[in-house]
């Protein structure tokens, strides 16, 4: 990588969460914008797995936060943010709207 700034995407395993243990590396990353869309194709994995029935957006977050999976990235670059959960709250409602469920 030729730039100053390191991107290195992580995953957490929210099962348990702050175990350093339980984590792994997805992947070092050129930019920031490659980092992040390493991080929203991992998110956009878990809602498929979470369809059935009707459920709402607190239900989908809530087995997220119990069992699901958080990348995060791990830089120097003070401008690259992102956050996991703000991600799949969106998705989360954006499925639940297209799909019939409650919010």
């Amino acid at each position: 990588m030729s730039n100053e700034y390191h991107y290195t995407v992580r995953v957490a395993d929210m099962f348990h969460y702050q175990d350093r243990s339980e984590e792994y590396e997805l992947g070092e990353f050129e930019s920031c914008g490659k980092a992040i869309e390493k991080c929203q194709d991992l998110m956009a994995e878990y809602l498929p797995t979470k369809t059935t029935g009707q459920r709402s957006v607190e239900e989908l977050m809530e087995d997220w936060w119990k069992s699901g999976e958080e990348p995060y990235i791990v830089t120097n670059d003070p401008n690259c943010k992102f956050s996991a959960s703000d991600y799949l709250r969106e998705a989360c409602e954006k499925f639940v709207r297209e799909n019939g469920g409650s919010r």
